[in-house]
């Protein structure tokens, strides 16, 4: 099962959050942190808004790189799919929270 798909399949805030940390720490320890501005790979997270910000800025950087067929591009992008994935999770696992909570 690839990194996606577990996030993806996560059944918690925390598992999201711990897959998303250690591909961000991937990131630091491999030749792909040179590719990305450091306060993308920085750790720790600092919940939903950090990492909306985090991916907002790959999206910016996926526009100005889009011309340019490199492996800085892969990088960006694949990290940008990544961060998106945890972001959509954990809208979703909140909102199953939030409905949870209604109905008790």
């Amino acid at each position: 099962m690839s990194i996606r798909e577990a996030m993806e399949r996560a059944r918690s805030e925390y598992q999201v959050h711990f897959l998303l940390t250690a591909y961000i720490e991937h990131l630091q320890y491999s030749d792909c942190a040179r590719f990305l501005p450091a306060h993308l790979t920085a750790l720790p997270l600092n919940g939903v808004s950090d990492l909306k910000r985090r991916h907002d800025v790959l999206g910016v950087l996926i526009a100005i790189f889009s011309q340019d067929v490199s492996a800085a591009e892969g990088v960006i992008r694949d990290a940008y799919e990544l961060f998106g994935i945890a972001l959509q999770r954990l809208r979703c696992l909140s909102t199953a929270q939030d409905s949870v909570r209604e109905t008790a």
